[in-house]
């Protein structure tokens, strides 16, 4: 590779990063946003969660009701998914 070739592709290499971090900046204000979501329902599903989804089986809670929250995995697949991507940073 000589010197020319070198240069373009230390130029390339530089734009990639340019636009890469730019994106991991919003990435990281979002992720700074959510955690107290994220926090609140590592919470929930710790405490009431269970009486939630108990009550919707009985068949307590009006049918209308917007309830994946309550779905056996839901919760707990998207508190793995965020730990798992907690733990790569």
């Amino acid at each position: 590779m000589n010197q020319i070739e070198r240069i373009q592709l230390m130029e390339e290499k530089a734009d990639r990063v340019r636009e890469a971090l730019g994106q991991l900046r919003e990435a990281a204000e979002l992720y700074r946003k959510i955690l107290p979501d994220v926090k609140d329902l590592e919470r929930y599903y710790q405490t009431v969660w269970r009486d939630d989804f108990e009550d919707d089986e009985k068949g307590k809670l009006p049918p209308d009701l917007k309830r994946g929250i309550l779905s056996e995995d839901a919760l707990y697949d998207l508190l793995t998914d965020f730990d798992a991507i907690r733990s790569e940073r």
